[in-house]
């Protein structure tokens, strides 16, 4: 496949320079970095989606949800409660983490965050 390029003349002679210093040609130079752009593009999405699906065991939820219930009907008892904190605090940094690589990775497929969370099945929760 043959691609036509239009390169700035200072881009240009920065690409011939270092294409030299590696003893290959420009064209061979430009293929050689699109490979190593496209690489790095894929291992960023990767990371950032493992961030994103990252979560908690079941038997964190079943602990928490156990611990609201008793914090609601005020029948928890001060380490639970100590316990519980702790607990919202982790998920308030998980959520954090999560917002952050949501919008890194719609920085990086040029999209907004919501259509994003759309294309990724995420839905907003109901209180926001």
């Amino acid at each position: 496949m043959t691609v036509t390029l239009n390169i700035e003349p200072d881009l240009k002679q920065q690409m011939s320079m270092e294409a030299r210093q590696r003893g290959i040609e420009l064209e061979q130079y430009i293929v050689d970095s699109l490979r190593e752009y496209s690489t790095m593009i894929q291992t960023t999405e990767a990371a950032l989606l493992k961030n994103i699906n990252e979560g908690f065991s079941d038997s964190f939820w079943r602990t928490y949800h156990r611990l609201v219930k008793k914090r609601n009907s005020s029948s928890i008892k001060n380490e639970e409660l100590d316990l519980l904190i702790e607990m919202t605090e982790q998920i308030e940094k998980s959520n954090v983490k999560r917002l952050e690589s949501l919008s890194e990775l719609a920085v990086l497929r040029e999209t907004d965050l919501l259509s994003l969370m759309s294309q990724l099945g995420i839905k907003a929760p109901s209180y926001a």
